[in-house]
This record gives C-alpha cells, sequence and structure tokens, in this order.
C-alpha cells in the first residue's frame, strides 16, 4: 500500500507541471525568441549544450537569478538528459510566477537524434 501511494503521489506531482512541450523541429526554427535554459552540471553543459543555451544547474535555479529577470513573461525552455531535472527546474519557475515556462520535448537526446547541432 506505501509503494502504491508513493506512485499515485509521483504521478499527480508530475501531472502539476504545467510546462508547455516544444518540439525540436520548433525550437531549431526558432531559438531566437526564447531563453534556453539547460539545467545540466557545468561538466555536462560542457560536453555539449543547445546553442546559445545558458547554463543553470536545476539545484540553483531561482526566480532571483540576474540571468532570468527578465524573462518571466517571455518564453524559457528548459532541457537536460532525461527529463527529470528539467521538470524539477520548470516546477521552480513556474513557482517563482515565470508565465511561459517550456520544455524541450526528448529533452538532449532527442534534440541529438534529430540532428541538430550542438555546442561544445
Amino acid at each position: 500500500m506505501r509503494i502504491f501511494l508513493v506512485f499515485l503521489l509521483g504521478a499527480l506531482v508530475s501531472l502539476s507541471h504545467a510546462a508547455t512541450l516544444v518540439s525540436a523541429e520548433e525550437v531549431s526554427k526558432d531559438k531566437s525568441s526564447r531563453l534556453i535554459l539547460d539545467v545540466r552540471n557545468a561538466d555536462e553543459f560542457a560536453v555539449g549544450h543547445l546553442p546559445g543555451a545558458i547554463n543553470i544547474p536545476h539545484d540553483k535555479v531561482t526566480g532571483d537569478d540576474p540571468r532570468l529577470k527578465n524573462w518571466k513573461d517571455k518564453p524559457v525552455l528548459v532541457y537536460c538528459r532525461s527529463g527529470r531535472r528539467s521538470g524539477l527546474a520548470a516546477d521552480k519557475l513556474e513557482q517563482a510566477g515565470f508565465s511561459k515556462v517550456q520544455k524541450l520535448e526528448g529533452d538532449l537526446p532527442g534534440w541529438e537524434a534529430k540532428g541538430y547541432p550542438v555546442e561544445r
């Protein structure tokens, strides 16, 4: 029973993500209208990231970060490797009042699978 409740709670938390899923195709066509936020750690970011992305690890994402202050009402696209950290970061941004939080569908592996460029 306890395992079921933990599973149910996890499912409800995942449903609370209001971030809009955005495809790699859409992002590749228009990167300039959104802030691209890689929420992996600095070492992962250095290995490769979306062109133009900034790096703020998910556990450091806050609404008070000066790099984010002008983006509260503009699209902010978050991604990581698997979706877990980007979900956590998206929640933090939404709780801080960011109104247009987006998540990259498939995260970085999805981007790479489509053959889109990665900066190093």
